[in-house]
């Protein structure tokens, strides 16, 4: 059985959702480094997370397929940066849809 499915997604915004990501990334680091030695052997990480709600269209289309089949979709996503090093940016690891 070797069945092929192509899925894809259309945002409604995605340069409002670049820019919410970006403003997470590069908000003021200073504030989330406190200590920064907490054992010699340990490296201290800054993280930063937000929840946005994302809305589009996924679009699903078989291997047979004339007609794909479009469906619209609103779910929340949680995307997370860190920063290694006070000195850098921080830089997204995660992005994860919670529906």
């Amino acid at each position: 059985m070797n069945n092929q499915l192509n899925i894809s997604a259309i945002l409604d915004e995605p340069v409002l959702l670049t820019q919410i990501v970006e403003d997470l990334a590069s908000y003021a680091s200073d504030k989330r480094w406190g200590r920064e030695i907490i054992h010699p052997e340990w490296k201290t990480i800054a993280t930063a997370s937000t929840e946005v709600y994302v809305s589009g269209t996924i679009g699903l289309m078989g291997k047979n397929s004339y007609q794909p089949i479009c469906m619209p979709f609103t779910s929340n996503f949680i995307f997370t940066c860190l920063q290694q090093d006070k000195n850098t940016e921080f830089q997204l690891t995660w992005g994860i849809s919670l529906s």
